[in-house]
C-alpha cells in the first residue's frame, strides 16, 4: 500500500512539473511572426516579420535562419500609441529572406532573450521555368485562379511586373472584362521582392485583385497595358556629368484570359446562393444562455464569418427574429466588416438582437441554418446553430410600501387608584396614558381607512381614471407626438391605461417600441400616432377586459 502511495506521489509530482514546463513556454511565445507572403517560389525573395509587444525586448539572433534561407537585408523599428490615455509601444524586426531549397521550410524559434517565437512553416514552391517572353529585362505576368469558377464566386487575379533596370514614371491600367459583368476589389497594397529568371535577379511588384463575375459563360479579362520610362545603359562622350544618360518609353502588354463561370449548380437547394471558400456562424448564447423575465430585454449576438465573400453577400439573419405573442425581437444596425488580405477577401456581419419575452414559461428560438456552396469542395453545405430552450421568470412584483406609523405607547391597564386632586403624580400619568391612548387608536382608524380607499382605487378599472387625468394624459400625448418624443408617447400611453386597442394604433405602439428598444438609431416621427389615437373608437369595457389584467404589456419603460 505504501509503495502504491509512493509511485501516485511520482506521477503526481511529474505531471505537475510537465504542465509548469508547459505554461512556462507558453507564457515565453510572447514575440508574433509572420511573412508576407505564403506559398513563395523559389529565389523568390519575401518578408519576415517579428513583432514584440515589449519594446524593451532583447535583441535576437537570427543565425538558426541560414540554415534553410539566405538573409538579404533586416530592418529594426518602434512605435509608440496612446490611446484613451493608455500608451502601448512595439519592436518589429523585418527580414528579407530567399530559400535555399523547395519544400515545407521550417522557420525555427528565435529566441529574444528570455522570450521566444513558435515555429512557423513557410511552403516553397519550384521556380517558373524561363521562356522566351521572359529574356528581356522587363516583361508582365498574369494569372487568375481559378479559371473555371461558379457565378459571383471569387477568382483571384494576380499581376506581377518583373525589371532588372531602373524606371521611371510608371504606370499601369485597371482590369477590363468583356461578356459579362464583373466585381472588382483591389486586395491591399502592392508588395515588392526579388527573384531569378534564367540566372538574373529581378525586382518584382505584385498587385492582387478579387473579382467576382456576376453571369455565367465565358468572361474574358483584357490585357493591361504598361508603360514605363526606362534609363538607358551606358553612357556617351556627349553626356556631361550631370546628364547621367537618357530614357525612352517602354510599353508592355500582358495576355488575355479567359474565364468559364458556372452557373448555380442544380444540387444546390439553398434560399441563398452563398459561394466560399470557408463559413462560420457563431451565437453568444452557444456557452451559456442569460436569464430571461418578462418585459426585460436579453441581447443576442450573431456572427457570420467568410472566406471568398463581399460583406454584401452575407445574409441577414432576419427570417431567424419573426416576432411572436410570446417574445418581440428588434435588431441593432449591423455590424459590417471587410478585410482585404493577400489570399482573398474576409467578411463578417454582426447583428445584435434585443429579445423581449412577453409571457411566463418555457420557450424555443428556432435552429439556424444556412446552405452555402464549399467552393473547396464543389459541394453543398449547411451550417447550423441548434434551437435554444429559454425559460422566462415572471415579472418581479412591486411590494406596495405603507405610510410610516407613529409609534405609540400602549395603553396601561387601569387600576383602582386614589386620585389626587393635589398634585399626586399618578393623576398626571393617568391623564397623559389617557391621551396617548386615544391618539393611537385615532392612527389605527386613520391607517385603516387610507388602506381601504387605496385598495378600492386600485379595483377600478384604468378606464375609470378622472377625466382630468384622462384629458390632461390626451394633450400630454398629442404634445409628445407632434414633438416626436417617444419617451413622453409612451407615458401618456402608460396613464390612458389598459382600454381595447384597434389595430392601426397597435400597429403604430410596435413602431413605438421598436424605437424604444430595437436601437436602430431611427428618429421616431409621432403624427401616425397620433392619427391612429384620434381615430380610435371610444373605448369598450367588456367581459374579456374584467377578466383580464389589461392589454398585452407594451414594454414602454
Amino acid at each position: 500500500m505504501v509503495t502504491l502511495n509512493i509511485k501516485l506521489t511520482k506521477q503526481l509530482f511529474l505531471f505537475l512539473l510537465l504542465l509548469i514546463i508547459a505554461n512556462t513556454n507558453s507564457f515565453a511565445e510572447t514575440i508574433n511572426v509572420f511573412s508576407d507572403r505564403n506559398p513563395v517560389k523559389l529565389d523568390e525573395s519575401f518578408s519576415l516579420i517579428f513583432k514584440s509587444q515589449n519594446s524593451s525586448v532583447e535583441s535576437p539572433d537570427f543565425s538558426p535562419l541560414e540554415k534553410d534561407f539566405d538573409i538579404l537585408s533586416q530592418n529594426q523599428s518602434s512605435q509608440v500609441q496612446i490611446i484613451n490615455g493608455k500608451q502601448s509601444s512595439t519592436k518589429q524586426w523585418t527580414l528579407t529572406l530567399i530559400a535555399k531549397r523547395t519544400g515545407n521550410l521550417t522557420i525555427p524559434v528565435i529566441y529574444f532573450g528570455k522570450e521566444q517565437t513558435a515555429p512557423i512553416t513557410i511552403k516553397v514552391q519550384k521556380a517558373d521555368k524561363p521562356t522566351g517572353k521572359n529574356q528581356g529585362n522587363l516583361f508582365l505576368e498574369v494569372e487568375a485562379t481559378p479559371k473555371t469558377p461558379y457565378v459571383q464566386s471569387q477568382v483571384i487575379y494576380t499581376v506581377r511586373l518583373f525589371y532588372a533596370l531602373k524606371l521611371e514614371s510608371a504606370s499601369l491600367s485597371e482590369p477590363n472584362f468583356s461578356g459579362g459583368e464583373v466585381l472588382v476589389k483591389k486586395l491591399g497594397e502592392d508588395s515588392q521582392y526579388e527573384t531569378r529568371r534564367s540566372g538574373k535577379r529581378f525586382i518584382v511588384i505584385e498587385r492582387k485583385y478579387a473579382l467576382f463575375p456576376q453571369q455565367s459563360g465565358t468572361i474574358t479579362i483584357e490585357a493591361l497595358n504598361f508603360q514605363a520610362q526606362v534609363r538607358e545603359n551606358g553612357r556617351t562622350r556627349f553626356d556631361s556629368f550631370f546628364n547621367q544618360g537618357r530614357t525612352k518609353i517602354k510599353r508592355l502588354r500582358s495576355k488575355t484570359i479567359k474565364l468559364d463561370v458556372k452557373p448555380i449548380p442544380n444540387t444546390f437547394k439553398g434560399k441563398n446562393w452563398i459561394p466560399a471558400k470557408q463559413l462560420i456562424l457563431k451565437d453568444s448564447f452557444a456557452d451559456k444562455l442569460p436569464k430571461f423575465k418578462v418585459g426585460e430585454p436579453v441581447t443576442r449576438t450573431l456572427t457570420l464569418s467568410a472566406d471568398g465573400l463581399t460583406v454584401g453577400q452575407i445574409p441577414e439573419f432576419m427570417k431567424f427574429r419573426k416576432n411572436t405573442d410570446k417574445f418581440k425581437q428588434y435588431t441593432d444596425q449591423p455590424k459590417l466588416d471587410e478585410e482585404m488580405t493577400s489570399q482573398g477577401l474576409k467578411s463578417i456581419r454582426q447583428e445584435k438582437i434585443a429579445i423581449i419575452p412577453s409571457k411566463a414559461g418555457e420557450y424555443t428560438l428556432p435552429a439556424i441554418e444556412i446552405p452555402w456552396w464549399n467552393t473547396e469542395t464543389n459541394q453543398m453545405d449547411i451550417i447550423k446553430l441548434p434551437a435554444r430552450t429559454i425559460k422566462v421568470a415572471p415579472a418581479p412584483i412591486q411590494k406596495q410600501t405603507l405610510p410610516p406609523q407613529t409609534t405609540v405607547p400602549a395603553p396601561v391597564p387601569c387600576k383602582q387608584q386614589q386620585i389626587d386632586y393635589k398634585g399626586n403624580s399618578n393623576y398626571y400619568y393617568e391623564i397623559l396614558t389617557f391621551i396617548f391612548a386615544f391618539g393611537w387608536i385615532i392612527t389605527l382608524i386613520a391607517c385603516w381607512w387610507r388602506i381601504k380607499a387605496k385598495t378600492q382605487d386600485n379595483k377600478k378599472p384604468l378606464s375609470q381614471v378622472k377625466e382630468s387625468d384622462k384629458k390632461t394624459a390626451i394633450n400630454n400625448l398629442k404634445k409628445a407626438c407632434h414633438n416626436n418624443n417617444a419617451q413622453e408617447a409612451k407615458k401618456a400611453l402608460l396613464v390612458l391605461g389598459k382600454t381595447e386597442i384597434e389595430p392601426a394604433l397597435q400597429t403604430e405602439i410596435e413602431k413605438l417600441n421598436k424605437i424604444l428598444y430595437g436601437n436602430t438609431g431611427e428618429n421616431w416621427q409621432g403624427i401616425e400616432l397620433w392619427k391612429a389615437f384620434k381615430a380610435q373608437k371610444p373605448e369598450k369595457v367588456t367581459k374579456k377586459d374584467k377578466d383580464r389584467d389589461g392589454l398585452e404589456p407594451l414594454y414602454l419603460k
